[in-house]
């Protein structure tokens, strides 16, 4: 019986605030990126993107996972059973957010997703993985977030992830 060694990157997403203002979206976050395999994880790459919830989220999702741009700076190495975390935000234009009127209240629900591309040895490996994000419940759910209150900003997020995702 012989194994292989080889990375494996799982990814976690942990929301931190949320901007909004006339002019767009502001999403802040922390990526974490845990090498759960038995080989470094050499030139990490981290690509994010914000998405509507709606119709095409599948299909609009599935597309940034399938054609990564792969490029940006990278992460030398993760080790084996090493844990980095970065933090980000995201910007959308406000005219790019869908926006959905639920009890008389314009409100509007984010998606974030993730493609990170690394190497083990002259392998190439991508995980991948996108979330829901919206107000903290304490349920199964989350709530949604309002479009319509002015300038905002929204703590108490959470996330949620979605089935779709890719793991090579």
């Amino acid at each position: 019986m012989s194994s292989r060694l080889r990375p494996w990157v799982d990814l976690a997403f942990v929301p931190i605030g949320c901007v909004v203002d006339d002019q767009q979206v502001v999403i802040e976050f922390e990526v974490q990126l845990t090498n759960t395999g038995s080989a470094p994880a050499r030139d990490v790459l981290v690509e994010a993107s914000m998405f509507n919830a709606g119709a095409s989220q599948d299909q609009d999702i599935g597309g940034f996972f399938a054609r990564p741009k792969g490029e940006g700076d990278r992460i030398e190495m993760i080790a084996p059973l090493q844990q980095i975390s970065i933090r980000h935000s995201l910007v959308a234009p406000r005219q790019n957010i869908q926006v959905f009127e639920v009890g008389g209240k314009q409100v509007f629900v984010p998606l974030v997703a993730f493609n990170v591309l690394y190497r083990g040895g002259s392998n190439a490996s991508q995980t991948s993985g996108a979330f829901m994000l919206g107000r903290e419940t304490n349920t199964d759910k989350l709530g949604p977030l309002r479009a319509d209150v002015g300038p905002k900003t929204f703590g108490n997020l959470g996330s949620r992830p979605l089935e779709i995702g890719v793991r090579t």
